[in-house]
């Protein structure tokens, strides 16, 4: 094996983006020996001192655009066989001409592939050292044909063409089969008629084809006319005239027994001194896959972009690396003022922990779904997110940090907390409904068994609220109840409840009672708020109510039974006198009274 087979390549990586620099660093320094520059004049000083053995190289850079660069470097001597290829996204066909026109020998579109990058380097590398190979054999053939040429020449004119063309064809097969075997992607060699000389194994495995219908036969006659391609006859017409080297030629095209491929072609003609003539090597890539899967990902590039979900990726020493769309309208923050910066930014202080705590899931295998915390946004408010978060991965499948998906979910916990609260709230009074209601004196009920406690329910009905409806109209009539819900609850105890069942009548739990008089001090405090007339759109409204009380466990012990008893013992109350309460469990005696109040008009 030769010092240049055991030497490991080289690669140039010039791009002002150290990101960028570093991806492609990561993918390709496993197998090759990768430097960096930052500037296209670096790199023109590193390529001088120690010509690398492949270039990539950035088009849009501060002090040198890479255009420039490439010239540059085909220009000099040493410099001018480096292989270029261009990596950039810049998508314009003017753009990618310009590369070729500069010298550049293939062109790789951002956000890269690592997979598409290896293969390109890999084919291009493969292909420099092929040519290189040819240059060494031509050299050592002259040597070894030196004194044969002189008798050679002598006898070619005494050969008819065809005895030519078969010399021809089998000093080039036996050129050309030392080095095509070597390369991987399939690599035929044509003489200048366009005749395959020789083609390698991949060649026949790719395109299922067999010996005999290959070598000998035009290039447009292969395997039932499979290669009688227009854009490929074209090719072949400029090679031949101009001797113009193709790279990275793409032809989409329909082949008998395989199906529909998009083959790169690279070609080169190369002069056979030694007899005069000229072969054409062809190195193809079946690119099909690769074309699948950059639209895939252009495909899922502009979902992930334009989500309204905000995207985004972080990596493990917390730093945020991408940045969608959506993650600029939820958070305020632009792809540019927030890359770059810790993902702390955008979490409050007292939460910091959730960050240690995601990665510890992630990076034990699973999946952080539908999280909801909080988040602060750029001008500085919260909001509340429902986050899903995965490992981010490289290459190499080696993680690198972990994805996040994070969906604003403020305006829906609020509809969601006010739709919850209307179902369990008066919308007049704010107070409990008959439901919510029903729920406190199941659980009072249930809390008072089991500490051996009483519990009391006052049903409250307004004396001549049809009267206040009728007389001044409904409005009035709702603005009474909302301040006659104001005076209860100002006049209850602090573990109390009080609520609206519906219409005038409204209810007073009042658990853990421990003082026998505790229910009397609560029921002249009621009858002494309608002591003082309402103030109705500043007009005084005077108003009484009427008082049913019954205890647990005296008067009942479920929530029906105790609801049904107060209710009668209300009614009791407002058939012996209004502004008056009335025991269940007394029914027989006079109730207590505080005194008509009279509506005034």
């Amino acid at each position: 094996m030769t010092e240049e087979q055991i030497r490991i390549k080289t690669i140039l990586i010039v791009d002002d983006t150290p990101e960028n620099a570093s991806l492609l660093e990561a993918i390709l320094s496993p197998e090759y020996a990768v430097k960096t520059a930052t500037r296209g004049s670096e790199a023109l000083e590193i390529a001088k001192e120690t010509a690398p053995d492949l270039i990539l190289l950035d088009i849009m850079m501060p002090d040198m655009n890479g255009f420039e660069v490439c010239k540059a470097l085909k220009a000099g001597k040493a410099t001018a066989k480096i292989p270029v290829i261009f990596v950039t996204s810049l998508l314009r066909t003017d753009d990618e001409t310009s590369g070729f026109e500069a010298g550049g020998v293939d062109y790789i579109t951002k956000p890269v592939i690592g997979s598409v990058v290896r293969s390109r380097v890999k084919a291009h590398l493969d292909l420099s050292a092929a040519q290189d190979d040819l240059e060494e054999l031509n050299k050592d053939l002259k040597k070894r044909l030196t004194q044969s040429i002189a008798t050679l020449r002598k006898k070619s004119e005494e050969l008819q063409s065809e005895e030519l063309l078969k010399e021809e064809i089998q000093d080039a097969r036996e050129y050309a089969e030392d080095i095509v075997e070597t390369v991987r992607e399939p690599l035929v060699v044509l003489n200048s008629e366009l005749k395959i000389l020789t083609a390698n194994h991949s060649f026949y495995d790719t395109f299922k084809v067999t010996v005999e219908e290959t070598i000998g036969n035009y290039i447009y006659d292969l395997g039932s006319r499979q290669w009688d391609i227009p854009r490929l006859r074209i090719l072949f017409e400029e090679i031949i005239l101009h001797q113009i080297v193709f790279n990275s030629y793409e032809v989409e095209h329909d082949f008998p027994g395989i199906g529909r491929k998009i083959i790169l072609l690279n070609a080169r003609q190369i002069y056979r001194e030694k007899i005069g003539s000229h072969i054409i090597l062809l190195a193809m890539e079946d690119i099909t896959r690769r074309k699948q899967l950059e639209k895939e990902r252009d495909r899922l590039a502009m979902v992930v972009e334009f989500s309204s979900d905000a995207i985004f990726t972080v990596s493990l020493d917390d730093v945020i690396t991408s940045w969608n769309k959506g993650a600029e309208n939820i958070f305020g923050y632009s792809a540019k003022e927030i890359i770059g910066s810790q993902i702390f930014t955008i979490i409050p202080a007292e939460l910091h922990n959730e960050r240690s705590q995601i990665l510890k899931t992630i990076l034990s295998g699973e999946q952080v779904e539908n999280f909801e915390t909080s988040r602060i946004r750029k001008d500085g408010s919260r909001i509340l997110v429902s986050i899903t978060s995965s490992q981010l991965l490289d290459v190499e499948g080696k993680t690198i940090g972990n994805s996040v998906i994070a969906r604003d979910v403020t305006e829906h916990r609020k509809m969601e907390d006010i739709i919850k609260h209307q179902a369990h709230y008066d919308t007049l009074t704010d107070l409990p409904n008959r439901l919510l209601f029903m729920d406190f004196l199941s659980h009072g009920l249930a809390q008072a068994r089991r500490n051996g406690k009483k519990l009391a329910l006052l049903f409250l009905d307004l004396n001549g609220f049809k009267q206040v409806n009728d007389t001044f109209g409904h409005s009035c009539g709702d603005r009474l109840l909302q301040e006659v819900a104001k005076r209860l609850k100002a006049c209850i105890r602090a573990s109390d409840t009080v609520a609206r069942l519906g219409g005038d009548e409204f209810t007073v739990l009042m658990p853990d009672l421990t003082h026998a008089d505790d229910v009397n001090i609560v029921l002249k405090k009621i009858l002494g708020v309608f002591d003082t007339p309402f103030m109705i759109d500043d007009a005084p409204v005077n108003s009484g109510t009427s008082i049913g009380v019954c205890i647990f466990p005296d008067d009942g012990s479920s929530s029906e039974e105790l609801m049904s008893r107060a209710d009668s013992a209300m009614y009791n109350a407002k058939n012996s006198g209004k502004n008056s309460y009335q025991y269940y469990r007394d029914l027989s005696n006079v109730p207590a009274t505080a005194g008509p109040v009279i509506l005034n008009s």
